[in-house]
């Protein structure tokens, strides 16, 4: 019980806007959560996943509540973000499928070319995650998460120009590279 209320002081700081405070939690609890974020996902993305939960209870501090204790929120979240990322994965294999599906029926595509296409799509997975980390959130919040640049802006705390620039580049960077990786294999 001592510690569930070092908990509860904790989290009212940081909703006061203590970083101290976010960190001790973050120090506390990044370990455990990690562990159970990897037996759901890889270590990239639970990582990613426990990241982005601290990162949420910092820029939604305002308006999170917690009733139980800050310990299974942060469970629950890394829970339910990890099912999230699983469910979007599964969506996108479907498409990925039904593309193929479509591709090879309808457009008599041939084997090598969908290889081909796989390929392209691997790549530009590869690429996005070498992308700068704020660059990389506001562009897969774009394009996986589907929100707008004004969204985005709000989330980041960030203007939308910054968020339009970040766009531009991550962009011009994947164009760049997805082209100079497709004519060295030509």
């Amino acid at each position: 019980m001592v510690d569930n209320q070092a908990d509860i002081d904790l989290f009212y700081r940081i909703k006061n806007g203590d970083k101290g405070a976010l960190e001790v939690v973050f120090l506390k609890y990044y370990d455990p959560l990690f562990a159970f974020a990897k037996s759901f996902l890889n270590p990239s993305d639970a990582e990613e996943v426990v990241l982005d939960i601290f990162f949420q209870l910092w820029q939604k501090k305002e308006i999170i509540k917690i009733y139980v204790s800050l310990k299974g929120y942060l469970y629950a979240a890394v829970r339910n973000r990890c099912l999230n990322h699983i469910e979007r994965n599964n969506k996108k294999n479907e498409r990925l499928d039904q593309v193929e599906y479509q591709l090879s029926e309808k457009l008599d595509v041939q084997p090598d070319e969908l290889m081909m296409y796989k390929e392209i799509q691997n790549e530009l997975d590869f690429l996005i995650d070498q992308l700068p980390s704020q660059c990389k959130v506001i562009f897969k919040l774009s394009r996986d998460e589907e929100l707008s640049h004004k969204e985005i802006s709000k989330i980041m705390e960030i203007s939308v120009n910054t968020v339009n620039t970040q766009i531009y580049r991550a962009l011009k960077y994947l164009r760049s590279k997805l082209f100079s990786e497709v004519s060295e294999k030509l």
